[in-house]
């Protein structure tokens, strides 16, 4: 990475107040480490300015709604709008209710394996978006063991099944994490319950 303006501060400042409050899932953890983590993820591997904000912003659609669209267009751009928008399974909308899990994973996938529906710069924000959700599972069930997967609507086995057909994916993809985040699954997977 070369240079970042000061859109990558403005992405910053935005995600702050999208994750306001939030806590990562059954923990203490402000949410706004994950977004972080996944941006230096990105920039680990040579993604650019415009995946580093999208990266700082890739849960604001899913999780904070539609509401945020307008403020990722007009204070960081189009062009990040529609990176975020490759990486969200589903808009959360005020008042209606999300599709069932596995029918969303099921749909996100299959766009996921798509280039032309999520592109390649897509590709590498949301295979480190998953490994960094992967990571904190692992780390987590190394202390807690099984434990760590009621905070999961999958609980273990669609948590599992959902990372197994997302190393798919990415593998066929070539996504830069793919192999880590095979790796990862497999201790995962090996750690007592």
């Amino acid at each position: 990475m070369q240079h970042f303006s000061d859109r990558l501060s403005r992405a910053f400042a935005l995600a702050l107040r999208v994750h306001d409050g939030q806590k990562r899932t059954g923990t203490d953890i402000p949410y706004i480490v994950h977004p972080l983590d996944v941006c230096r993820l990105v920039i680990a591997r040579g993604g650019n300015e415009r995946q580093a904000c999208a990266a700082l912003l890739h849960d604001a659609a899913e999780d904070g709604g539609e509401a945020w669209l307008e403020p990722i267009r007009s204070e960081v751009g189009e062009d990040v709008l529609e990176l975020v928008l490759a990486c969200t399974d589903e808009v959360a909308v005020p008042g209606a209710k999300k599709q069932p899990w596995k029918d969303r994973k099921l749909a996100h996938l299959a766009r996921m394996a798509d280039p032309q529906a999520v592109p390649d710069e897509a590709i590498l924000v949301l295979c480190a978006d998953k490994l960094s959700n992967l990571t904190d599972i692992f780390r987590d069930a190394v202390c807690i063991g099984d434990e760590v997967y009621q905070r999961f609507t999958a609980r273990k086995e669609g948590t599992l099944w959902y990372y197994h057909a997302l190393a798919d994916v990415f593998k066929a993809r070539r996504a830069p994490y793919a192999q880590q985040l095979a790796e990862t699954l497999r201790r995962t997977e090996q750690l007592p319950g």
